[in-house]
């Protein structure tokens, strides 16, 4: 997985059209991803996980 800087999401968020994306969709899967590593890392624990 590569981590991107503010300009490159910003730039991908304005840009997602062209590549199929709706903005909702990247927000879905930088959500799916974020919770496949806290699962992975929380091995079995019971974790709670907030967004703001």
């Amino acid at each position: 997985m590569r981590i991107v800087s503010a300009e490159e999401m910003a730039a991908l968020d304005t840009n997602c059209r062209y590549f199929g994306l709706l903005p909702l969709q990247l927000m879905e899967n930088a959500g799916a991803a974020l919770a496949r590593v806290v699962m992975a890392r929380a091995q079995g624990k019971r974790i709670a996980m907030t967004c703001a």
